[in-house]
């Protein structure tokens, strides 16, 4: 076995802006530790001869099913996501920046478990229960390899009562379990008796604002940004933005506004912004990074808002008395870092001091660092 080799399982192959780089994020850190880090793209699982034939399909590009006979199709990745500039630089980003395998049947699966170290789950919402529930997402396809998880999120503030139980097997086989919202730290040690469940800083929070910055500098240059403007990333549907980003603007006094549409909410058109649909990842930060404010409802979008040091406002995307609501996430991030939450709902939010935040950041990444060291080893 080689001792230094993870397999990490995440959500990553969406044209999804957070899920890509918080995956980017931890493989690039655990490769800096000195591991050989790959990606376990989703497959079908448990097997059977069509979904084994599914998954040697998948890793060549295809789909098959059987039913009433065997039927191939040919399927692009991201086939319905509608900016094709955007797409090829999200697979590009995929095939150079995030090494993957996919196991497509017992005999690859076997061979993968014998030849790694540890499992690692973490992070965005893989256990968020309210949207999926599937073994897959904790690791049930593993089982006498040590598994653990660092910062994966539930998404909501709960677990659906038809599920814990089978949450409470799943995790029993768990070395550790860290989370990434204080929320969902305390929901799990209820629901498992453990008391060793942790709160940690998600993996966008692991490099520094120069090591983003040294990956946007891949970036194409091609988006063209206006010197002084708004970064627009917003993902809630059903929803007209134009009175906000008014106010944000009358607000800032800054005119200009950008916005990126993300993969929930492609077609979105605010008046007063321009869309741009050309970004990949390194595109995304190297645009965030340059502008004069955020305004997102994303958890990502705030928090590589903070680690580059923006100014930024945040929306709701649910309300806060919904069981499903995704909020918690942010209002843990703001009271993790000692700041306030931002939600222009309660009016426009105050500046930040990045001097006491940073400061308070810093102290967390040593801690959430040293926690993923003992985690692998």
């Amino acid at each position: 076995m080689n001792s230094r080799k993870i397999r990490l399982f995440t959500w990553y192959r969406g044209a999804n802006y957070g899920s890509s780089l918080q995956a980017y994020a931890l493989l690039h850190k655990l490769a800096l530790l000195g591991y050989k880090v790959k990606v376990i793209r989703e497959f079908n699982y448990p097997y059977s001869l069509n979904s084994i034939l599914n998954n040697i399909w998948l890793k060549l590009g295809f789909s098959v099913s059987i039913f009433r006979g065997l039927k191939i199709k040919r399927i692009r990745a991201l086939k319905d996501y509608p900016y094709p500039v955007a797409r090829k630089r999200f697979l590009s980003f995929f095939r150079k920046e995030i090494p993957s395998v996919l196991p497509a049947g017992p005999l690859s699966l076997g061979c993968m478990k014998r030849n790694t170290r540890v499992f690692v789950t973490g992070s965005d919402q893989l256990w968020n229960c309210y949207d999926h529930f599937r073994g897959l997402e904790f690791l049930d396809f593993v089982h006498g390899v040590k598994k653990v998880s660092y910062a994966t999120s539930i998404g909501a503030g709960s677990i659906p009562e038809q599920y814990q139980d089978q949450v409470r097997s799943y995790l029993s086989e768990y070395s550790h379990i860290s989370v990434r919202e204080k929320s969902a730290e305390l929901e799990l040690k209820r629901i498992t008796g453990r008391s060793d469940i942790r709160t940690v800083l998600d993996p966008t929070f692991l490099l520094s604002a120069e090591e983003w910055r040294s990956l946007a500098g891949g970036a194409s240059n091609d988006l063209q940004m206006p010197g002084r403007y708004i970064f627009c990333y917003l993902l809630r549907k059903d929803f007209d933005y134009s009175e906000t980003l008014a106010r944000i603007k009358e607000q800032t006094g800054i005119q200009e506004a950008v916005l990126f549409p993300s993969n929930e909410n492609p077609g979105l058109q605010i008046e007063g912004c321009r869309r741009c649909g050309n970004a990949g990842p390194k595109e995304f930060v190297k645009a965030l990074d340059g502008a004069a404010f955020v305004l997102t409802d994303s958890f990502h979008g705030s928090a590589l808002s903070i680690i580059l040091g923006k100014q930024f406002a945040n929306l709701k995307r649910f309300s806060d008395n919904d069981v499903k609501s995704q909020n918690s996430r942010l209002y843990n991030l703001m009271d993790m870092l000692g700041m306030q939450p931002r939600f222009v709902e309660d009016g426009f939010p105050q500046a930040i001091d990045y001097a006491v935040v940073q400061a308070k950041l810093a102290a967390l990444r040593e801690d959430s660092v040293s926690y993923l060291k003992e985690i692998v080893e």
